[in-house]
């Protein structure tokens, strides 16, 4: 019996989750696999996806049931059943968990698809900038691009070295397919280095749009360098992602009279949380069970902006997801978010 067949709660209502089969479990390389889930018919409309979104697996691991948000490799239109694909982290409790015990027949609790970093409708050349397994919603949005516009594209996909790319031979099928408007460059860190914010700057368009996703050091580069080169910051979207910190078990709930009480009021209810020293309002939320919107976790995406209407908080990082206006209204982003002194409400409503 596998781990994903251990979750108890695969026999009760999941609030907010629909229960798939794994179709396939598709091995993409040494360290990353592909889940091809089974959506039946009736889930079918809770199911489109538009091509760059997400979706969230409930995994159990010792016990307790956690939540990862994971792109789609698939597009509508191209593939027949959607497809996340994951990475292995290294001492990552979700990845491992999923990756060396989900077997084809299994079932999982899957969240609909969610996610903003999608396509925006125009004529202008795209360039796609990936790292990693950041290449996942790329590639969906790579052929979105090739099978339903005329436009032409550019991908830019990072790497440690050959045997780290995922979707090799489908990237190179496609390239072969549409090579007249798709331009396709491997850059392996092994042999040319990390690529850096000065090379992005020498090519880069102000009139093309992009659409980055990768670790946050990897995005901080090449957003620098086209700002650096006159692209404007609305033609430059980011998805970015953590691995590690997503996997890195969380801290532990403070001692009385120690850290922060938050109050936080979403969807219309007031929940009271502990959070500890050097622990974001997100994460103590979600150490406390509490499930607030998220994608990147990386301050980029600004889907856990909430208000802070008591005390103040101070941002451990702001990469683009909130802009100084919006901070100055009094908004902030709670998966950056440490708490001034021992008290702060906020709110998503």
């Amino acid at each position: 019996m596998t781990q994903a067949q251990t979750d108890t709660a695969l026999t009760d209502d999941v609030p907010g989750f629909v229960r798939l089969r794994v179709k396939a479990v598709v091995r993409e390389t040494a360290d990353a696999s592909s889940l091809v889930f089974d959506v039946p018919a009736a889930q079918a409309e809770a199911f489109r996806y538009r091509p760059g979104q997400f979706l969230t697996l409930r995994q159990m691991v010792g016990g307790e049931a956690l939540l990862r948000n994971y792109s789609l490799a698939s597009a509508p239109g191209v593939d027949a059943d959607p497809k996340v694909t994951i990475k292995r982290v290294a001492d990552g409790r979700v990845s491992n968990a999923v990756l060396d015990t989900v077997q084809a027949g299994d079932a999982m609790w899957v969240m609909p698809p969610k996610g903003v970093f999608c396509l925006r409708e125009g004529r202008a050349p795209v360039t796609l900038f990936a790292a990693g397994s950041g290449i996942t919603p790329v590639i969906s949005i790579l052929k979105q691009i090739l099978t339903t516009t005329d436009r032409k594209v550019t991908l830019v996909y990072a790497n440690r070295d050959p045997e780290q790319i995922i979707f090799r031979e489908e990237l190179g099928r496609l390239h072969a397919q549409y090579g007249a408007r798709m331009r396709l460059v491997h850059r392996l860190d092994s042999i040319q280095g990390i690529l850096t914010a000065a090379e992005v700057q020498g090519h880069a368009d102000p009139a093309a749009e992009y659409y980055l996703c990768g670790p946050a050091p990897f995005m901080a580069a090449v957003r620098e360098g086209l700002l650096l080169g006159g692209v404007p910051a609305a033609r430059v979207l980011l998805e970015s992602f953590d691995p590690v910190a997503d996997d890195t078990p969380p801290a532990e709930a403070p001692a009385d009279g120690e850290g922060a009480r938050v109050t936080i009021r979403y969807k219309g209810e007031e929940h009271q949380i502990a959070v500890a020293t050097g622990e974001t309002i997100h994460a103590a939320a979600a150490r406390q069970g509490l499930n607030l919107p998220f994608s990147c976790k990386a301050a980029f995406c600004g889907l856990c902006i909430a208000r802070v209407t008591a005390g103040s908080v101070t941002l451990q990082d702001n990469l683009g997801g909130i802009s100084d206006a919006q901070i100055a209204e009094g908004l902030t982003l709670t998966c950056q978010a440490l708490v001034d002194g021992t008290e702060a409400a906020i709110a998503f409503d």
